[in-house]
């Protein structure tokens, strides 16, 4: 499996557990005593998932736009051999 799929499928899986832990954190809220703590650490998790997230995408298109240069390279610059 080429490694930008693999990045694409890490990325969707962090954004579902954000969704998870949204939902979590909303349904804690409802209740007539939340657990503060509780809600607290969902929301470190949001945040250290969110982080992982932009690394994931920024290395996305760093690979990306490298395979790229390579492309266009291999086509302006033709071997003379």
């Amino acid at each position: 499996m080429g490694k930008n799929r693999d990045l694409q499928r890490r990325i969707a899986s962090l954004e579902e557990r954000v969704r998870e832990h949204r939902a979590k954190i909303s349904s804690e809220k409802r209740k007539a005593h939340p657990d503060e703590g509780l809600i607290r650490f969902w929301e470190r998790e949001i945040s250290s998932y969110s982080e992982q997230i932009e690394r994931k995408y920024r290395r996305l298109r760093r690979d990306w736009w490298e395979s790229w240069l390579r492309t266009e390279r291999r086509w302006a610059f033709p071997c003379t051999r």
